[in-house]
């Protein structure tokens, strides 16, 4: 298990070193990590003379700040809160109307299913009345009684 954690160490430095080392490749980069040493070492130093010639009003103004911060990230996560609770309130009503519209976009394809069946059948009946003259029963009667009434007027 050390080994283990002595290898993930290891591991885990040697990329920080090898991913430092490419982004310090480009110029921009060393640039700005430059001015950000700076600036942090600037407010390092004048926090730690603030802290020696006077600690408690240092202390007291820190305090301060961590305070105010605090309770701006308490604001911040009450207001998240509140839209998310919104949010899904509104996402809840949305997923209710698409769920009621999708049941009746099914329900009218549904119809038109067997309307289109319907209407597959009466163009088949008709096709078959064009290509081969065998309508439907009623057909078939007017048909035989037409050549019967054929036939006879043929006997005269």
């Amino acid at each position: 298990m050390t080994q283990q954690k002595s290898k993930l160490g290891s591991g885990l430095l040697a990329g920080l070193a090898i991913g430092f080392g490419i982004a310090l490749i480009d110029k921009n980069t060393r640039q700005m990590m430059m001015d950000k040493t700076r600036t942090t070492k600037h407010s390092v130093t004048r926090l730690a003379a603030d802290v020696r010639e006077n600690p408690k009003e240092t202390k007291d103004q820190l305090m301060e700040r961590v305070q105010e911060a605090s309770s701006i990230l308490r604001e911040a996560a009450n207001d998240l809160q509140a839209l998310y609770n919104r949010s899904s309130g509104d996402l809840s009503d949305k997923l209710k109307e698409i769920r009621e519209d999708s049941k009746e976009v099914l329900s009218s394809s549904k119809e038109a299913k067997e309307d289109l069946q319907q209407v597959s059948e009466k163009v088949k009946e008709a096709k078959e009345e064009l290509v081969t003259g065998n309508g439907s029963q009623n057909d078939i009667e007017d048909k035989e009684h037409f050549d019967t009434a054929t036939h006879d007027y043929d006997r005269r």
